[in-house]
């Protein structure tokens, strides 16, 4: 008998072991662990580089709807036709046959007007609501109060679902004599920095052919196309008070295409 209970306690405490090499072999894949229960902390699926999510925006096998939240501060409500280009150019190029959905919200202004990454990543993290959830994937973007540290740039990708367009920078750059009109320059911004989340170029969506600025990586090499790293920055406005809303070139166009298809 007492031979046997011997067994058996070497066998329980074998087991214990066991459970505790067990929980730290797998300590690494859960985030929380509530009752039996896994609970998926949201925000960690959009913490991630540029052009990390460019493959699920752009086709349907993961996320068959997208859902974009626009955020602004008071006195830079969107210019509703930069939205409808918006609307436009996502439904052009990524497949979500359940749905494209634009939600604008006004916040609370920014106490900083000059602003740099992390403050934007500090403005997004006390106000961003949607993320991904179910077979919808979630987008951010901000229309802030101010400018960037560097008065060159009006808009900015900064993380795989997030963006961000400084307000002030467009709000005195357009619509005066001399200057593009609003919907043009925040369009083009808008779009602009929306490709970057698409992984153009070469940061997510792999070129077909080789149409990379090798001076400025992550832009196109065309200086017609929406992606030339001009775009979107001061030393560029002019060319759109008489030309167009400049479109990606076929070049960009294919890189998207291909992972659609």
């Amino acid at each position: 008998m007492l031979v046997r209970k011997q067994e058996e306690m070497r066998y329980h405490i074998i087991l214990s072991i066991a459970f505790v090499l067990l929980a730290f072999t797998f300590a690494g894949c859960v985030k929380v662990i509530a009752g039996e229960e896994e609970l998926t902390d949201k925000a960690y699926l959009h913490n991630q580089r540029i052009g990390a999510s460019a493959k699920d925006l752009l086709r349907a096998d993961r996320y068959t709807a997208l859902r974009v939240e626009i955020q602004y501060m008071e006195g830079f409500e969107p210019d509703k036709a930069s939205l409808y280009n918006l609307q436009i150019f996502l439904q052009q190029y990524l497949d979500k046959p359940d749905g494209i959905y634009l939600e604008v919200k006004q916040i609370d202004p920014a106490a900083d007007k000059i602003l740099n990454r992390e403050n934007v990543l500090g403005l997004e993290r006390s106000s961003r609501s949607v993320y991904t959830n179910g077979k919808e994937l979630g987008l951010y973007i901000l229309y802030t109060n101010g400018r960037y540290i560097n008065e060159k740039i009006a808009g900015l990708a900064y993380r795989n679902t997030s963006a961000v367009l400084f307000g002030q920078m467009i709000k005195d750059h357009s619509g005066r004599i001399g200057q593009p009109d609003r919907t043009k320059l925040e369009t083009t911004v808008l779009l602009h920095e929306v490709g970057h989340l698409l992984g153009l170029i070469n940061k997510g969506s792999d070129m077909l052919s080789d149409h990379q600025d090798e001076d400025h990586h992550g832009h196109c090499s065309n200086k017609e196309c929406l992606m030339y790293y001009r775009i979107g920055t001061d030393d560029r406005f002019a060319y759109l008070v008489k030309g167009k809303i400049p479109e990606l070139d076929v070049h960009c166009q294919a890189d998207l295409q291909a992972i659609r298809n």
